[in-house]
């Protein structure tokens, strides 16, 4: 047993931490996630992370077998027994899989997606599936069919999203790391506003394989975590090459990565244009302070220059919506969920299953499907792509002058709920005003699927702050470096 913390507080510690003490016996499987289980039967009521909860004496069952592959030192991962949640858009056999909709509602999964699957057989143990934006559609967690998600540190207030479930489960300690998705910033920007880490690898390092579909060639499977080392561990497991997705075929069948201090001098760029009209006051000035001690690690900041978002954002929204409208038209009462119910016409059919969906998916269907169809298709979607690679093309040139970019995670702290409201979103002055910047440390990461990652770096009114940096493909070992860097020393 750890003398560091009394059993029923062992959620408290780092995967890093607790994955030690397992293998030193300090500690239990069972222990620590009979710990969580007691955490989320505290803290669920007021944070509403999850869609689904495990039944506990399952997951309890399956941690007497991680335990004895402990003790037997037969079979072990550095994940081996450590209790985590996963966003409820990713498929998982035999546990409802709804994507927080109440079109799927009903659906239990009849296999495993393949982060699910890699997660299982590290010896992991699942916990339960956490809230989301209703098919990943929103920034807030405020649009699930299961209600909305508090902000741990402040829960009359958002915790981001789409992934908000995820981060919060983590900050509130009920799940030791927890895996998210993200098309736009739907890890980094929950992690950032939830004061956790959040890590969107390089589009293609991990597989797609199971998740329900939105943005088809923009989304990443990602882990949140309450450290870097913890969110290096989870990805040196979900990493790698997967037959299912063929999207992963240029990527390193496995890869392990290790948070370390290096010594190697780093160049980050800075994009200095969108900080001072853009960003809040209170966020630029803890911003700030973390530049300060980022220069002071072996570090050369310089000032560069970024694509104009107005046209960025034009192609995102093209991509974005017009894959979202087509991967939800699907949802037809034929093919996904059939109905066995008779029906007039076809129509009716249709009507009978897209009724369910929320009102800012039925907008979205409504007016995005344009892009997709006739004539359209070749002057707005193609059009979009091949813009899309012109953003690659300067993006080349810039990294070959710095090694990272860097700013704040989010222009401001976590909005107040009630920011999600008829269907829509609110648009005011002063949201409007955030909007550039938003679009910059999502949009540009996502269209050139980079890496990414969130780190916690400071709190203003009690709320947390996030460090956002990104860096060119498959430079995920160079990142988890620089943040674990910055981790460790602004303890």
């Amino acid at each position: 047993m750890s003398n560091e913390l009394p059993n029923k507080h062992l959620y408290k510690l780092s995967l890093a931490k607790a994955q030690e003490l397992l293998v030193q016996r300090q500690i239990s499987s069972y222990e620590l996630t009979h710990s969580v289980f007691n955490r989320i039967e505290e803290g669920e009521a007021k944070i509403n992370g999850y869609t689904t909860l495990i039944n506990k004496s399952v997951a309890l069952k399956q941690t007497k077998l991680a335990d004895k592959k402990l003790k037997n030192k037969s079979g072990n991962t550095n994940l081996t027994g450590i209790p985590y949640a996963i966003k409820d858009s990713f498929v998982t056999k035999g546990v409802p899989s709804t994507a927080a909709s109440n079109v799927l509602k009903s659906y239990v999964g009849q296999y495993d997606s393949t982060v699910s699957a890699k997660l299982n057989a590290a010896g992991a143990i699942l916990v339960g599936k956490t809230n989301l934006d209703e098919f990943c559609m929103g920034f807030t967690t405020e649009t699930s069919c299961f209600g909305p998600t508090s902000n741990p540190w402040d829960t009359t207030r958002v915790p981001g999203g789409s992934s908000g479930g995820s981060a919060a489960a983590v900050a509130a300690g009920m799940c030791m790391f927890a895996i998210g998705s993200e098309h736009y910033d739907s890890i980094r920007q929950p992690a950032a506003w939830c004061g956790v880490v959040g890590l969107k690898p390089t589009y293609g390092a991990v597989s797609r394989y199971g998740i329900i579909a939105m943005a088809s060639s923009l989304e990443c499977p990602g882990p949140i975590s309450k450290t870097v080392e913890d969110a290096a561990l989870v990805l040196s497991v979900i990493y790698g090459r997967d037959l299912h997705d063929a999207n992963t075929y240029s990527t390193e069948e496995k890869k392990t990565f290790i948070a370390r201090d290096t010594q190697n001098k780093i160049k980050i760029g800075i994009s200095l244009e969108y900080l001072e009209d853009f960003v809040d006051e209170d966020v630029l000035s803890i911003f700030k302070k973390a530049l300060k001690a980022i220069a002071k690690l072996n570090v050369e900041v310089t000032e560069i220059k970024l694509p104009p978002i107005k046209h960025t954002t034009s192609i995102f929204e093209v991509l974005y919506r017009s894959e979202v409208a087509s991967n939800l038209a699907r949802y037809d009462g034929i093919r996904y969920p059939k109905s066995t119910k008779k029906f007039e016409t076809l129509d009716n059919l249709y009507n009978s299953t897209r009724v369910k969906f929320g009102p800012m998916l039925k907008y979205l269907m409504i007016t995005e499907l344009r892009s997709l169809s006739g004539g359209e298709f070749d002057c707005i979607y193609k059009d979009a792509l091949k813009m899309r690679t012109l953003i690659d093309d300067y993006f080349s040139n810039v990294f070959k002058k710095v090694d990272f970019i860097i700013s704040p995670m989010s222009p401001c702290l976590a909005f107040k709920k009630g920011f999600y409201q008829g269907g829509r979103y609110k648009s005011t002055p002063k949201t409007n005003k955030y909007r550039p910047f938003i679009d910059m440390v999502a949009q540009l990461p996502s269209l050139s699927g980079f890496p990414g990652i969130s780190v916690p770096c400071g709190f203003a009114k009690g709320l947390p702050v996030g460090l956002n940096i990104y860096g060119p493909r498959y430079s995920e070992q160079g990142l988890i470096n620089l943040a674990y860097k910055y981790q460790q020393n602004s303890k």
